[in-house]
Protein backbone atom coordinates (compact mmCIF):
# COMPACT_ATOMS: atom_id res chain seq x y z
CA UNK A 1 0.00 0.00 0.00
CA UNK A 2 1.66 3.95 -0.43
CA UNK A 3 1.77 6.01 2.52
CA UNK A 4 -0.64 9.14 3.27
CA UNK A 5 0.49 12.62 2.50
CA UNK A 6 -1.52 14.92 4.85
CA UNK A 7 -5.05 16.47 3.28
CA UNK A 8 -3.02 19.90 3.57
CA UNK A 9 -0.19 18.79 1.36
CA UNK A 10 -2.52 16.75 -1.12
CA UNK A 11 -4.29 19.61 -1.94
CA UNK A 12 -1.10 21.28 -3.69
CA UNK A 13 0.26 18.00 -5.03
CA UNK A 14 -1.35 18.44 -8.32
CA UNK A 15 0.88 21.68 -9.42
CA UNK A 16 3.93 20.45 -7.06
CA UNK A 17 3.98 17.55 -10.12
CA UNK A 18 3.38 20.45 -12.91
CA UNK A 19 6.35 22.20 -11.97
CA UNK A 20 9.80 22.10 -14.06
CA UNK A 21 11.99 22.02 -11.33
CA UNK A 22 14.79 19.03 -12.48
CA UNK A 23 14.68 16.18 -9.25
CA UNK A 24 18.47 16.06 -7.67
CA UNK A 25 19.59 12.46 -8.63
CA UNK A 26 21.36 10.02 -5.93
CA UNK A 27 22.35 7.30 -7.71
CA UNK A 28 25.39 9.13 -9.58
CA UNK A 29 28.60 11.21 -9.43
CA UNK A 30 28.54 14.38 -11.48
CA UNK A 31 31.25 12.49 -13.72
CA UNK A 32 28.69 9.93 -14.25
CA UNK A 33 29.78 7.07 -11.94
CA UNK A 34 27.86 5.13 -10.24
CA UNK A 35 27.35 5.82 -6.29
CA UNK A 36 26.76 2.10 -4.23
CA UNK A 37 24.65 3.81 -1.90
CA UNK A 38 22.36 2.15 0.35
CA UNK A 39 18.99 3.25 2.48
CA UNK A 40 20.80 2.37 5.22
CA UNK A 41 23.36 4.96 4.76
CA UNK A 42 21.42 7.60 3.27
CA UNK A 43 21.81 11.05 5.31
CA UNK A 44 18.95 12.78 6.98
CA UNK A 45 18.28 16.00 8.27
CA UNK A 46 15.30 17.72 9.74
CA UNK A 47 13.62 19.66 7.50
CA UNK A 48 13.66 23.41 7.67
CA UNK A 49 10.84 25.38 6.92
CA UNK A 50 12.27 28.41 8.12
CA UNK A 51 15.27 28.07 5.35
CA UNK A 52 12.22 27.94 2.52
CA UNK A 53 10.24 31.00 3.74
CA UNK A 54 13.25 33.02 3.24
CA UNK A 55 14.23 31.56 -0.29
CA UNK A 56 10.34 31.67 -0.88
CA UNK A 57 10.33 35.61 0.20
CA UNK A 58 13.51 36.32 -1.90
CA UNK A 59 11.24 35.11 -4.59
CA UNK A 60 8.26 36.86 -4.00
CA UNK A 61 10.22 40.17 -4.20
CA UNK A 62 11.43 39.44 -7.24
CA UNK A 63 7.92 38.91 -8.43
CA UNK A 64 6.46 41.86 -6.73
CA UNK A 65 9.88 44.01 -8.53
CA UNK A 66 9.94 42.29 -11.85
CA UNK A 67 13.05 41.35 -10.91
CA UNK A 68 13.66 38.81 -14.21
CA UNK A 69 11.61 36.09 -14.98
CA UNK A 70 14.49 33.62 -15.45
CA UNK A 71 15.68 34.98 -11.92
CA UNK A 72 12.30 33.91 -10.82
CA UNK A 73 12.67 30.37 -12.50
CA UNK A 74 15.67 30.31 -11.00
CA UNK A 75 14.48 30.35 -7.49
CA UNK A 76 11.40 28.31 -7.78
CA UNK A 77 13.80 25.33 -8.86
CA UNK A 78 15.41 25.76 -5.88
CA UNK A 79 12.18 25.97 -3.27
CA UNK A 80 10.82 23.15 -5.09
CA UNK A 81 13.81 21.02 -5.02
CA UNK A 82 14.32 21.65 -1.43
CA UNK A 83 10.68 20.47 -1.21
CA UNK A 84 11.27 17.18 -2.72
CA UNK A 85 14.28 17.17 -0.08
CA UNK A 86 11.90 17.71 2.55
CA UNK A 87 9.58 15.48 1.46
CA UNK A 88 12.40 12.59 1.08
CA UNK A 89 13.59 13.37 4.39
CA UNK A 90 9.40 12.51 6.07
CA UNK A 91 9.78 9.26 3.97
CA UNK A 92 13.16 8.63 5.25
CA UNK A 93 12.10 9.72 9.26
CA UNK A 94 8.88 7.22 8.54
CA UNK A 95 10.34 4.10 7.27
CA UNK A 96 12.75 4.54 9.75
CA UNK A 97 10.19 4.70 12.68
CA UNK A 98 8.10 1.77 11.02
CA UNK A 99 11.30 -0.14 11.54
CA UNK A 100 10.95 -0.06 15.15
CA UNK A 101 8.03 1.37 16.72
CA UNK A 102 9.73 1.78 19.77
CA UNK A 103 12.25 3.91 18.31
CA UNK A 104 11.35 7.56 20.50
CA UNK A 105 14.08 9.35 18.09
CA UNK A 106 12.61 8.23 14.99
CA UNK A 107 9.14 8.83 15.95
CA UNK A 108 9.63 12.15 17.51
CA UNK A 109 11.40 13.17 13.87
CA UNK A 110 8.44 11.85 12.08
CA UNK A 111 5.82 14.24 14.21
CA UNK A 112 8.34 16.69 13.42
CA UNK A 113 8.78 16.03 9.64
CA UNK A 114 4.89 16.10 9.10
CA UNK A 115 4.88 19.73 11.23
CA UNK A 116 7.16 20.97 8.94
CA UNK A 117 5.60 19.66 6.03
CA UNK A 118 2.33 21.27 6.79
CA UNK A 119 4.27 24.46 7.10
CA UNK A 120 6.05 24.36 3.84
CA UNK A 121 2.77 23.05 2.27
CA UNK A 122 1.57 26.59 3.65
CA UNK A 123 4.59 28.89 2.14
CA UNK A 124 4.53 26.96 -0.68
CA UNK A 125 0.50 28.06 -1.24
CA UNK A 126 1.63 31.79 -0.84
CA UNK A 127 4.44 31.22 -3.76
CA UNK A 128 1.64 29.72 -6.04
CA UNK A 129 -0.45 33.05 -5.33
CA UNK A 130 2.25 35.46 -5.71
CA UNK A 131 3.60 33.84 -9.14
CA UNK A 132 -0.19 33.77 -10.46
CA UNK A 133 -0.67 37.53 -9.50
CA UNK A 134 3.06 38.45 -10.84
CA UNK A 135 3.21 39.87 -14.47
CA UNK A 136 4.91 36.31 -15.13
CA UNK A 137 1.98 34.23 -14.35
CA UNK A 138 0.84 33.21 -17.80
CA UNK A 139 4.18 32.71 -19.05
CA UNK A 140 5.06 30.12 -16.00
CA UNK A 141 2.21 28.81 -16.79
CA UNK A 142 2.89 28.22 -19.85
CA UNK A 143 6.76 27.45 -19.44
CA UNK A 144 6.91 26.24 -15.99
CA UNK A 145 3.64 25.17 -14.25
CA UNK A 146 1.60 23.69 -17.00
CA UNK A 147 -1.98 24.36 -18.14
CA UNK A 148 -4.55 25.40 -15.60
CA UNK A 149 -2.16 27.27 -13.09
CA UNK A 150 -3.89 30.33 -13.23
CA UNK A 151 -7.30 29.23 -13.38
CA UNK A 152 -6.12 28.19 -10.34
CA UNK A 153 -4.02 30.74 -8.77
CA UNK A 154 -4.15 33.63 -11.00
CA UNK A 155 -5.34 37.48 -9.96
CA UNK A 156 -8.05 37.45 -7.43
CA UNK A 157 -7.01 33.57 -6.38
CA UNK A 158 -7.92 33.59 -2.34
CA UNK A 159 -6.01 31.22 0.05
CA UNK A 160 -7.46 27.94 0.42
CA UNK A 161 -4.50 27.25 3.43
CA UNK A 162 -6.08 29.70 6.55
CA UNK A 163 -4.67 29.59 9.71
CA UNK A 164 -7.55 27.79 11.31
CA UNK A 165 -7.03 24.76 8.71
CA UNK A 166 -3.37 24.67 8.97
CA UNK A 167 -3.49 24.68 12.94
CA UNK A 168 -6.44 21.96 12.66
CA UNK A 169 -3.74 19.86 10.48
CA UNK A 170 -1.16 20.19 13.50
CA UNK A 171 -3.89 18.90 15.43
CA UNK A 172 -4.03 15.30 13.39
CA UNK A 173 -0.57 15.43 13.20
CA UNK A 174 -0.17 15.12 17.25
CA UNK A 175 -3.26 13.00 17.17
CA UNK A 176 -1.43 10.55 14.41
CA UNK A 177 1.35 10.57 16.99
CA UNK A 178 -0.69 9.64 19.60
CA UNK A 179 -1.91 7.04 17.86
CA UNK A 180 1.22 5.43 16.90
CA UNK A 181 3.08 5.70 20.58
CA UNK A 182 -0.23 3.81 21.49
CA UNK A 183 0.24 1.42 19.31
CA UNK A 184 4.18 0.90 19.09
CA UNK A 185 3.88 -1.78 22.46
CA UNK A 186 0.60 -2.28 23.84
CA UNK A 187 0.08 -4.59 26.68
CA UNK A 188 -1.87 -7.06 28.34
CA UNK A 189 -2.95 -7.58 32.30
CA UNK A 190 -0.96 -11.11 32.94
CA UNK A 191 -1.03 -12.39 37.13
CA UNK A 192 -1.60 -8.96 37.98
CA UNK A 193 0.95 -6.97 35.92
CA UNK A 194 1.27 -5.41 32.40
CA UNK A 195 3.00 -7.26 30.13
CA UNK A 196 4.12 -6.46 26.61
CA UNK A 197 1.37 -8.35 24.34
CA UNK A 198 4.57 -9.65 21.85
CA UNK A 199 6.54 -11.01 24.52
CA UNK A 200 3.00 -13.66 25.45
CA UNK A 201 1.41 -13.94 22.25
CA UNK A 202 3.83 -16.06 20.57
CA UNK A 203 4.46 -17.58 23.45
CA UNK A 204 0.75 -19.17 23.84
CA UNK A 205 -0.38 -22.54 22.19
CA UNK A 206 -3.51 -22.91 24.10
CA UNK A 207 -6.50 -21.40 21.83
CA UNK A 208 -8.35 -20.68 25.29
CA UNK A 209 -5.61 -18.90 26.60
CA UNK A 210 -4.48 -17.48 23.16
CA UNK A 211 -8.70 -16.13 23.21
CA UNK A 212 -8.39 -14.84 26.78
CA UNK A 213 -4.99 -12.75 26.00
CA UNK A 214 -6.56 -11.00 22.54
CA UNK A 215 -9.90 -10.30 24.58
CA UNK A 216 -7.87 -8.41 27.31
CA UNK A 217 -6.12 -6.34 24.83
CA UNK A 218 -9.25 -5.06 22.55
CA UNK A 219 -10.93 -4.26 26.47
CA UNK A 220 -8.11 -2.56 27.04
CA UNK A 221 -7.44 -0.54 23.61
CA UNK A 222 -10.81 -0.01 21.98
CA UNK A 223 -11.69 2.69 23.92
CA UNK A 224 -8.47 4.26 23.72
CA UNK A 225 -8.16 3.87 20.23
CA UNK A 226 -11.58 4.50 19.99
CA UNK A 227 -11.69 7.96 21.85
CA UNK A 228 -8.80 8.78 19.38
CA UNK A 229 -10.97 7.79 16.37
CA UNK A 230 -13.44 9.96 17.35
CA UNK A 231 -11.01 13.06 18.46
CA UNK A 232 -9.16 12.37 14.76
CA UNK A 233 -12.89 12.41 13.49
CA UNK A 234 -13.82 15.72 15.48
CA UNK A 235 -10.86 17.25 13.65
CA UNK A 236 -11.00 16.17 10.49
CA UNK A 237 -14.93 16.91 9.67
CA UNK A 238 -13.65 20.87 10.94
CA UNK A 239 -10.56 20.53 7.82
CA UNK A 240 -13.80 19.80 6.09
CA UNK A 241 -15.75 22.81 6.80
CA UNK A 242 -13.08 25.20 7.03
CA UNK A 243 -11.93 24.24 3.10
CA UNK A 244 -16.08 24.66 2.49
CA UNK A 245 -17.16 20.95 1.99
CA UNK A 246 -20.48 19.39 2.96
CA UNK A 247 -18.26 16.17 4.76
CA UNK A 248 -14.64 14.99 5.25
CA UNK A 249 -15.59 12.22 2.67
CA UNK A 250 -16.32 14.65 0.21
CA UNK A 251 -13.26 16.10 1.03
CA UNK A 252 -10.92 13.10 0.55
CA UNK A 253 -12.80 11.78 -2.63
CA UNK A 254 -11.44 15.08 -4.04
CA UNK A 255 -8.05 16.47 -2.13
CA UNK A 256 -7.39 13.61 -0.76
CA UNK A 257 -7.23 10.74 -3.04
CA UNK A 258 -8.02 12.78 -6.75
CA UNK A 259 -10.58 10.39 -7.06
CA UNK A 260 -12.54 10.36 -10.94
CA UNK A 261 -15.73 8.94 -8.98
CA UNK A 262 -17.90 10.63 -6.19
CA UNK A 263 -18.62 9.91 -3.04
CA UNK A 264 -22.02 9.06 -4.23
CA UNK A 265 -20.75 6.90 -6.48
CA UNK A 266 -18.44 4.88 -4.06
CA UNK A 267 -21.92 4.08 -2.09
CA UNK A 268 -23.53 2.84 -5.19
CA UNK A 269 -20.60 0.79 -5.54
CA UNK A 270 -20.44 -1.08 -2.09
CA UNK A 271 -23.79 -1.94 -2.48
CA UNK A 272 -23.26 -3.28 -5.56
CA UNK A 273 -20.74 -5.77 -3.92
CA UNK A 274 -23.55 -6.67 -0.96
CA UNK A 275 -25.91 -7.55 -4.24
CA UNK A 276 -23.37 -9.66 -6.02
CA UNK A 277 -19.97 -10.24 -4.27
CA UNK A 278 -21.53 -11.23 -0.83
CA UNK A 279 -23.66 -14.48 -2.35
CA UNK A 280 -20.19 -15.66 -3.59
CA UNK A 281 -18.35 -15.13 -0.26
CA UNK A 282 -21.30 -16.92 1.42
CA UNK A 283 -21.05 -19.85 -1.27
CA UNK A 284 -17.59 -20.17 -1.69
CA UNK A 285 -15.55 -18.56 0.91
CA UNK A 286 -13.91 -21.38 3.16
CA UNK A 287 -11.61 -19.71 5.64
CA UNK A 288 -10.36 -22.71 7.08
CA UNK A 289 -9.59 -23.47 3.23
CA UNK A 290 -7.76 -20.37 3.71
CA UNK A 291 -5.90 -20.92 6.54
CA UNK A 292 -4.68 -23.94 5.52
CA UNK A 293 -3.29 -22.88 2.34
CA UNK A 294 -1.12 -20.13 4.31
CA UNK A 295 0.62 -23.59 6.06
CA UNK A 296 4.24 -23.15 5.47
CA UNK A 297 7.24 -21.55 6.98
CA UNK A 298 8.50 -18.92 4.73
CA UNK A 299 11.79 -17.28 5.23
CA UNK A 300 13.11 -14.34 4.78
CA UNK A 301 15.21 -15.03 1.87
CA UNK A 302 12.72 -16.97 -0.09
CA UNK A 303 10.47 -14.13 -0.23
CA UNK A 304 13.34 -12.51 -2.21
CA UNK A 305 13.78 -15.80 -4.16
CA UNK A 306 10.06 -15.21 -4.89
CA UNK A 307 10.45 -11.38 -5.88
CA UNK A 308 13.86 -12.74 -8.00
CA UNK A 309 11.65 -15.28 -9.92
CA UNK A 310 8.93 -13.01 -10.80
CA UNK A 311 10.58 -9.97 -11.79
CA UNK A 312 13.22 -11.90 -13.93
CA UNK A 313 10.48 -14.23 -15.64
CA UNK A 314 9.13 -10.70 -16.52
CA UNK A 315 11.98 -9.11 -17.30
CA UNK A 316 13.11 -5.85 -18.74
CA UNK A 317 12.47 -2.69 -16.77
CA UNK A 318 10.58 -5.06 -13.78
CA UNK A 319 13.87 -7.22 -13.55
CA UNK A 320 15.87 -3.88 -13.34
CA UNK A 321 13.21 -2.48 -10.73
CA UNK A 322 14.18 -5.99 -8.87
CA UNK A 323 18.06 -5.75 -8.90
CA UNK A 324 17.86 -1.71 -8.57
CA UNK A 325 16.23 -2.94 -5.03
CA UNK A 326 18.63 -5.30 -3.96
CA UNK A 327 21.85 -3.22 -5.42
CA UNK A 328 20.89 -0.48 -2.72
CA UNK A 329 18.60 -2.13 -0.02
CA UNK A 330 15.75 -0.19 -1.04
CA UNK A 331 13.62 -3.03 0.92
CA UNK A 332 12.76 -4.60 4.50
CA UNK A 333 11.17 -7.97 4.66
CA UNK A 334 12.60 -8.71 7.71
CA UNK A 335 10.25 -10.15 10.21
CA UNK A 336 9.91 -7.88 13.37
CA UNK A 337 7.76 -7.61 16.73
CA UNK A 338 8.95 -3.94 17.28
CA UNK A 339 8.19 -3.43 13.29
CA UNK A 340 4.69 -1.44 12.22
CA UNK A 341 2.60 -4.54 10.92
CA UNK A 342 1.56 -2.99 7.75
CA UNK A 343 2.75 -3.39 3.97
CA UNK A 344 3.36 -0.71 1.71
CA UNK A 345 5.84 1.25 -0.85
CA UNK A 346 7.19 4.39 -0.47
CA UNK A 347 8.71 6.83 -2.70
CA UNK A 348 12.46 8.50 -2.25
CA UNK A 349 11.94 11.63 -4.34
CA UNK A 350 15.98 12.80 -4.31
CA UNK A 351 16.92 9.23 -5.36
CA UNK A 352 14.11 9.03 -7.93
CA UNK A 353 14.00 5.15 -5.76
CA UNK A 354 10.87 3.61 -4.46
CA UNK A 355 11.35 1.62 -1.39
CA UNK A 356 9.61 -1.85 0.07
CA UNK A 357 8.87 -2.16 3.58
CA UNK A 358 6.16 -5.91 4.81
CA UNK A 359 6.56 -7.31 7.99
CA UNK A 360 5.92 -10.94 7.57
CA UNK A 361 3.97 -13.08 9.31
CA UNK A 362 6.36 -16.00 8.14
CA UNK A 363 3.43 -17.99 5.87
CA UNK A 364 3.05 -18.45 2.64
CA UNK A 365 0.17 -14.91 2.77
CA UNK A 366 3.97 -13.35 3.18
CA UNK A 367 4.44 -14.54 -0.65
CA UNK A 368 0.97 -12.91 -1.71
CA UNK A 369 2.01 -9.43 -0.16
CA UNK A 370 5.32 -9.14 -1.73
CA UNK A 371 4.26 -9.58 -4.83
CA UNK A 372 1.69 -7.17 -3.86
CA UNK A 373 4.00 -4.84 -3.25
CA UNK A 374 6.59 -5.56 -5.73
CA UNK A 375 3.57 -4.88 -7.95
CA UNK A 376 3.90 -1.05 -6.64
CA UNK A 377 7.84 -1.03 -6.64
CA UNK A 378 7.95 -1.99 -10.10
CA UNK A 379 5.21 0.81 -11.54
CA UNK A 380 6.82 3.43 -9.16
CA UNK A 381 9.98 2.62 -10.76
CA UNK A 382 8.82 2.91 -14.66
CA UNK A 383 7.47 5.72 -13.94
CA UNK A 384 9.39 7.60 -12.00
CA UNK A 385 7.19 7.80 -9.26
CA UNK A 386 4.43 9.02 -11.25
CA UNK A 387 1.36 10.61 -9.48
CA UNK A 388 -1.51 7.86 -9.50
CA UNK A 389 -4.58 7.98 -7.49
CA UNK A 390 -4.86 5.71 -4.69
CA UNK A 391 -7.54 3.80 -7.10
CA UNK A 392 -4.91 2.87 -9.53
CA UNK A 393 -1.89 2.92 -7.94
CA UNK A 394 -3.80 -0.32 -6.15
CA UNK A 395 -4.50 -2.17 -9.34
CA UNK A 396 -0.60 -2.45 -10.30
CA UNK A 397 -0.06 -3.90 -6.83
CA UNK A 398 -3.50 -6.75 -6.95
CA UNK A 399 -2.44 -7.56 -10.89
CA UNK A 400 1.05 -8.40 -9.75
CA UNK A 401 -0.14 -10.99 -7.30
CA UNK A 402 -2.16 -12.62 -10.48
CA UNK A 403 0.48 -12.41 -13.05
CA UNK A 404 3.34 -13.75 -10.65
CA UNK A 405 1.76 -17.11 -10.74
CA UNK A 406 3.01 -18.19 -14.15
CA UNK A 407 6.15 -16.87 -13.50
CA UNK A 408 6.69 -19.10 -10.25
CA UNK A 409 5.33 -21.86 -11.90
CA UNK A 410 8.97 -23.33 -12.28
CA UNK A 411 9.67 -23.23 -8.75
CA UNK A 412 6.10 -24.23 -6.81
CA UNK A 413 5.18 -26.67 -9.38
CA UNK A 414 1.90 -27.16 -11.12
CA UNK A 415 0.02 -27.74 -7.53
CA UNK A 416 2.26 -25.42 -5.05
CA UNK A 417 1.38 -22.39 -8.02
CA UNK A 418 -2.85 -23.74 -8.11
CA UNK A 419 -2.71 -23.02 -3.90
CA UNK A 420 -1.09 -19.87 -4.48
CA UNK A 421 -3.48 -19.01 -7.18
CA UNK A 422 -6.52 -19.99 -4.62
CA UNK A 423 -4.69 -18.26 -2.22
CA UNK A 424 -4.68 -15.10 -4.01
CA UNK A 425 -8.49 -15.60 -5.03
CA UNK A 426 -9.67 -15.81 -0.97
CA UNK A 427 -7.43 -13.11 -0.43
CA UNK A 428 -9.08 -11.23 -3.27
CA UNK A 429 -12.81 -12.60 -1.70
CA UNK A 430 -11.70 -11.44 1.49
CA UNK A 431 -10.74 -7.96 -0.02
CA UNK A 432 -13.69 -7.42 -2.02
CA UNK A 433 -15.79 -8.12 1.38
CA UNK A 434 -13.92 -6.97 4.42
CA UNK A 435 -12.33 -3.45 2.67
CA UNK A 436 -15.93 -2.71 1.98
CA UNK A 437 -16.98 -3.46 4.94
CA UNK A 438 -15.00 -1.15 6.29
CA UNK A 439 -15.37 1.71 3.83
CA UNK A 440 -18.68 1.55 4.73
CA UNK A 441 -17.66 1.69 8.30
CA UNK A 442 -16.12 5.29 8.47
CA UNK A 443 -18.35 6.22 6.00
CA UNK A 444 -21.86 5.81 7.88
CA UNK A 445 -19.26 6.73 11.40
CA UNK A 446 -18.28 9.94 9.92
CA UNK A 447 -21.93 11.22 9.02
CA UNK A 448 -22.90 9.61 12.45
CA UNK A 449 -24.31 12.29 14.76
CA UNK A 450 -22.82 13.00 18.41
CA UNK A 451 -20.30 9.41 18.39
CA UNK A 452 -19.25 7.71 20.78
CA UNK A 453 -17.01 4.44 21.09
CA UNK A 454 -19.94 2.57 22.11
CA UNK A 455 -21.84 3.84 19.02
CA UNK A 456 -19.31 2.92 16.78
CA UNK A 457 -18.85 -0.52 17.74
CA UNK A 458 -22.55 -1.32 17.61
CA UNK A 459 -22.04 -0.12 13.89
CA UNK A 460 -19.26 -2.19 13.38
CA UNK A 461 -21.36 -5.10 14.37
CA UNK A 462 -24.46 -4.34 12.65
CA UNK A 463 -22.24 -4.19 9.40
CA UNK A 464 -20.61 -7.23 10.27
CA UNK A 465 -24.24 -8.51 10.20
CA UNK A 466 -25.06 -6.76 7.11
CA UNK A 467 -21.67 -8.22 4.84
CA UNK A 468 -22.45 -11.80 6.08
CA UNK A 469 -18.78 -11.48 8.70
CA UNK A 470 -19.27 -13.44 11.91
CA UNK A 471 -20.52 -10.79 13.89
CA UNK A 472 -23.08 -12.75 15.16
CA UNK A 473 -20.41 -15.89 16.39
CA UNK A 474 -17.52 -13.70 18.35
CA UNK A 475 -18.59 -11.03 20.26
CA UNK A 476 -15.49 -9.42 20.35
CA UNK A 477 -16.28 -8.97 16.42
CA UNK A 478 -17.20 -5.55 16.98
CA UNK A 479 -14.17 -4.33 18.77
CA UNK A 480 -11.87 -5.11 16.23
CA UNK A 481 -11.79 -1.71 13.79
CA UNK A 482 -9.33 -0.67 16.08
CA UNK A 483 -6.78 -3.03 14.41
CA UNK A 484 -7.26 -1.21 10.89
CA UNK A 485 -4.48 1.25 10.61
CA UNK A 486 -6.19 3.22 7.09
CA UNK A 487 -9.33 4.49 9.34
CA UNK A 488 -6.80 6.46 11.54
CA UNK A 489 -3.74 7.26 9.28
CA UNK A 490 -5.17 7.31 6.00
CA UNK A 491 -8.99 7.96 6.25
CA UNK A 492 -10.94 6.65 3.18
CA UNK A 493 -8.17 4.84 1.71
CA UNK A 494 -9.85 1.53 2.07
CA UNK A 495 -12.59 1.76 -0.79
CA UNK A 496 -9.28 1.79 -3.64
CA UNK A 497 -8.89 -1.93 -1.84
CA UNK A 498 -12.42 -3.78 -3.58
CA UNK A 499 -12.53 -1.07 -6.75
CA UNK A 500 -9.31 -1.37 -7.73
CA UNK A 501 -9.32 -5.38 -7.14
CA UNK A 502 -11.91 -5.10 -10.17
CA UNK A 503 -9.39 -4.10 -12.02
CA UNK A 504 -6.65 -6.35 -11.25
CA UNK A 505 -9.27 -8.93 -11.99
CA UNK A 506 -9.77 -8.10 -15.40
CA UNK A 507 -6.24 -8.22 -16.27
CA UNK A 508 -6.17 -11.36 -14.67
CA UNK A 509 -8.84 -12.50 -16.98
CA UNK A 510 -7.27 -11.29 -19.95
CA UNK A 511 -4.07 -13.13 -18.62
CA UNK A 512 -6.09 -16.04 -18.71
CA UNK A 513 -7.57 -15.39 -21.88
CA UNK A 514 -5.00 -14.90 -24.17
CA UNK A 515 -1.39 -13.61 -21.53
CA UNK A 516 -2.01 -10.10 -22.48
CA UNK A 517 -2.17 -9.50 -18.77
CA UNK A 518 1.08 -7.94 -18.51
CA UNK A 519 0.89 -5.77 -21.80
CA UNK A 520 -3.03 -4.34 -19.91
CA UNK A 521 -0.18 -3.90 -16.62
CA UNK A 522 2.41 -1.75 -18.70
CA UNK A 523 -0.49 0.50 -20.70
CA UNK A 524 -1.59 1.30 -16.93
CA UNK A 525 2.00 2.17 -16.27
CA UNK A 526 2.87 4.21 -19.28
CA UNK A 527 -0.89 6.04 -19.05
CA UNK A 528 -1.17 9.77 -18.29
CA UNK A 529 -4.31 9.36 -16.42
CA UNK A 530 -4.22 9.49 -12.50
CA UNK A 531 -7.75 8.08 -12.23
CA UNK A 532 -8.78 4.59 -11.65
CA UNK A 533 -11.71 4.90 -14.23
CA UNK A 534 -9.87 7.04 -17.05
CA UNK A 535 -6.88 5.26 -16.99
CA UNK A 536 -8.70 1.75 -17.44
CA UNK A 537 -10.91 3.53 -19.94
CA UNK A 538 -7.46 4.25 -22.15
CA UNK A 539 -6.17 0.70 -21.64
CA UNK A 540 -9.75 -0.80 -23.10
CA UNK A 541 -10.57 -2.07 -19.43
CA UNK A 542 -14.23 -1.95 -17.76
CA UNK A 543 -15.40 1.41 -15.48
CA UNK A 544 -14.67 -0.58 -11.98
CA UNK A 545 -17.08 0.99 -10.43
CA UNK A 546 -19.83 0.25 -12.23
CA UNK A 547 -22.47 -2.32 -11.27
CA UNK A 548 -22.33 -4.53 -14.37
CA UNK A 549 -18.59 -4.59 -13.53
CA UNK A 550 -18.81 -6.18 -10.17
CA UNK A 551 -21.85 -8.20 -11.33
CA UNK A 552 -18.31 -9.93 -13.71
CA UNK A 553 -16.35 -10.00 -11.05
CA UNK A 554 -18.60 -12.37 -8.87
CA UNK A 555 -19.54 -14.36 -11.67
CA UNK A 556 -15.60 -14.67 -12.58
CA UNK A 557 -14.70 -15.87 -8.51
CA UNK A 558 -17.29 -17.68 -8.33
CA UNK A 559 -16.12 -19.78 -11.54
CA UNK A 560 -12.30 -19.48 -10.10
CA UNK A 561 -13.47 -20.96 -6.51
CA UNK A 562 -15.85 -23.37 -7.87
CA UNK A 563 -12.96 -25.40 -9.29
CA UNK A 564 -11.14 -25.72 -5.89
CA UNK A 565 -11.76 -29.20 -3.76
CA UNK A 566 -11.13 -28.62 -0.06
CA UNK A 567 -10.23 -32.01 1.10
CA UNK A 568 -6.77 -31.69 -1.64
CA UNK A 569 -3.60 -32.58 0.26
CA UNK A 570 -1.48 -29.64 0.55
CA UNK A 571 1.90 -29.99 -1.06
CA UNK A 572 4.75 -30.84 1.34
Amino acid sequence: MLKKLTAVLAVLLAALMLCGAALPNGWYNEDGTDVPLRFADMPYARPDPEAMRALAGRLTDVLANEGGYRRAVDLLDRLFTDYYSASTMCTIADIRSCQDLTDEYWAAEYGACLSALTQISQILEDVYLACGASPYGERLEREYFGEGFMAEYGENAESLLSEKYVALVEQENELLMAYRETIASPTVPVNGEEVPLSDVMYDVWDQQEYNALLNAYYEKYNPILGELYLRLMEVRKAQAAELGYNSYAEMMFDIGFDRDFSVEDGRVFLNSVKTHILPVYARRMDSDRQYDLTEGYVSEDQLYGVLETVAHGFGGEIAQAYDFMRAHELSDLAMSDVKADMSYQAYLDDYDAPFLFANPYGDRTDVVTVTHEFGHYAEAYMSYGAYRSIDLAEVFSQAMQYLSLNKLRGVLGEQGTNELRLLNLYDTLDTLVWQSAYAEFEDRACAMPEPTVEKLNALMEDIGREYGLNADNDPGFKLWWIDVPHLFEQPFYVISYPVSACCALEIYEHELKDGSGLNDYLRLVDSEEIGIIGAAKGAGLQNPVTDERVRDVADFMDRQLAADFPNRQLAA
